[in-house]
């Protein structure tokens, strides 16, 4: 016997196995509950995987077990896929060769002709980067060879490099703004924010530490940096400033940076963290 519609967070998604569980929000005439398990099942027919932060909508059903589960599920803002619902389901279920590649995998069976939109973005961007790269090159040259050696200009070199630097930082923001804007995900990102909030560990499968970042747009981002593969920031701090390059994921809530760390089989762009002078990867 099902029950009305419900709604709830995907708090933890098991990709390897194909299940996860949700926070159910508590309505006027079903309270909530602890949280509510989820098979990829329930979601074949949505056009991605799920990630941890959906929303997410379903009903809920009694299991042979004496248990509850939802069914009939779908994720807040991500449209059904068009295809046949046997195979998708099979797709979603069979568990990945590899736990710890797979739950980082999760945009491979994005359309190539969405990555291919980003590259005329980016060649703009490259372009203007060179051009301010030229210039500040310039304005050193023209100091060398003509400012007289008695009145060097320290000052305004070193200005034209932190502009350079902010304005590097404000367009790659931009990038990671216009992502959230239009809800893409396996975008390759690099940038720097604040933390404003540790988080515990994710345990679940590879093990994760979380913090969430705000950049200077404002937005902000949950950095999800795999302590199996690479080292842990110990001396982490709120307030601290932290500069990564790694994998968007869309989310209503800012979205998730991952991969950032190397991939021991080399098939995949490796991210980084950097925070006080140390590169963890």
């Amino acid at each position: 016997m099902t029950s009305t519609m419900r709604k709830g967070a995907l708090v933890r998604w098991r990709d390897d196995r194909g299940y996860g569980f949700i926070k159910v929000e508590p309505s006027d005439s079903q309270p909530g509950s602890d949280d509510l398990f989820i098979h990829a099942k329930a979601l074949h027919h949505m056009s991605r995987r799920p990630v941890v932060g959906d929303t997410v909508y379903f009903q809920i059903e009694a299991q042979p077990n004496g248990k509850y589960a939802a069914i009939n599920a779908r994720i807040e803002g991500v449209s059904p896929r068009l295809v046949d619902s046997n195979s998708t389901a099979k797709a979603f279920s069979s568990p990945a060769p590899n736990a710890k590649q797979n739950a980082q995998r999760t945009p491979k069976h994005k359309s190539k002709r969405k990555r291919s939109s980003q590259s005329p973005l980016i060649g703009i961007v490259l372009r203007i980067l060179v051009m301010m790269l030229l210039l500040a090159i310039g304005s050193e040259l023209y100091q060398h060879f003509w400012l007289t050696p008695d009145k060097p200009s320290i000052e305004a070199s070193t200005s034209l490099t932190d502009t350079l630097n902010i304005d590097v930082k404000v367009n790659a923001d931009s990038v990671i703004a216009r992502a959230f804007e239009q809800r893409q995900s396996g975008v390759m990102v690099q940038s720097q924010g604040r933390v404003t909030k540790l988080l515990a560990d994710d345990n679940e499968g590879s093990r994760h530490q979380r913090f969430i970042l705000r950049l200077s747009t404002g937005q902000t981002l949950l950095v999800a940096h795999n302590i199996d593969l690479a080292p842990r920031i110990d001396s982490l701090n709120v307030g601290d400033n932290v500069s990564f390059a790694g994998q968007y994921e869309w989310n209503q809530r800012g979205g998730v940076v991952h991969w950032t760390h190397h991939d021991p089989k080399g098939r995949h762009q490796g991210g980084w963290l950097r925070h006080n002078g140390r590169t963890y990867q």
